[in-house]
Formats: C-alpha cells, sequence, structure tokens
C-alpha cells in the first residue's frame, strides 16, 4: 500500500470513530436525562407518601414544613438549571407549569420569603423567555 492510501484508511477510520462517539455521547446524554427524571419522579412519589401520611396523622405543621421545603428546593432547582441558559429552548410549556410557578411566588410573597419570590420570578422569566425563542 502507498503512502496515499494508508493516508486516507486513516482519514476514514478518525471519521467513523468521531461518528460513533458522536452517538454514544448523545446516547449517554438521553440516558442521563432518562435518570435524573426518574430520580425527580421518585423524590416526588416520597413527598406525596410522607405528605399523605402527616394528613392521616393530623399532623398539618408537619405537612406544611415538608411541602413548604420541597417547594423551596424545587423552585431553587429550577432556577438553577435555567440560568445557564440565555434563551432556554423550552417550546410551549403547559400553562398549568408557569400557573403552578405563580402560585408558589405567591405563597412565598405571603410568608415574606423573599428570597423565594426572587427565584420564583426569574423561573417565569426563563420561562417567558424559552417559549418566545
Amino acid at each position: 500500500m502507498n503512502r496515499a492510501s494508508i493516508a486516507l484508511i486513516a482519514v476514514v477510520a478518525a471519521v467513523i470513530g468521531g461518528l460513533v462517539g458522536a452517538r454514544l455521547e448523545r446516547q449517554q446524554e438521553a440516558d442521563d436525562q432518562k435518570i435524573k427524571a426518574a430520580l425527580g419522579a421518585v423524590e416526588a412519589a416520597g413527598l406525596c407518601a410522607s405528605s399523605l401520611r402527616a394528613l392521616d396523622e393530623g399532623q398539618l405543621d408537619t405537612q406544611r414544613r415538608l411541602l413548604e421545603s420541597q417547594m423551596e428546593m424545587a423552585v431553587g432547582r429550577a432556577d438553577q438549571e435555567l440560568a445557564i441558559f440565555h434563551e432556554p429552548k423550552i417550546g410551549m410549556p403547559s400553562p398549568d407549569l408557569i400557573e403552578g410557578v405563580r402560585r408558589a411566588r405567591q405563597y412565598a410573597e405571603s410568608k415574606g420569603n423573599r428570597d423565594l419570590v426572587a427565584k420564583c420570578d426569574r423561573v417565569l422569566a426563563a420561562l417567558e423567555r424559552g417559549t418566545h425563542a
């Protein structure tokens, strides 16, 4: 084989390797997103179970603290995740999602939780930007 053939084979091998590597990386990212979603669902199930048990046992203060804590963590996580995007590509989020953040903001405002109000405002702004991007 001459040098040109060897060079051509090396280039073709590099291109194929790059394509396979990119495909595997995209698959890993998709798998990571599915795992993250599944863990979020499990977390929500645990919150629901704890809240339902507190309701059954008449522990309204416990339920309130659980829900407030989870709401703060959820808004904080959304704020943190959306903050890295200038214009997140969200598409058309469910009106229920936007209304949920608005309700969280109203609750935080009624309790004087300025930090949570600010996070809700940032999440709402990101949702707004993301639906028009």
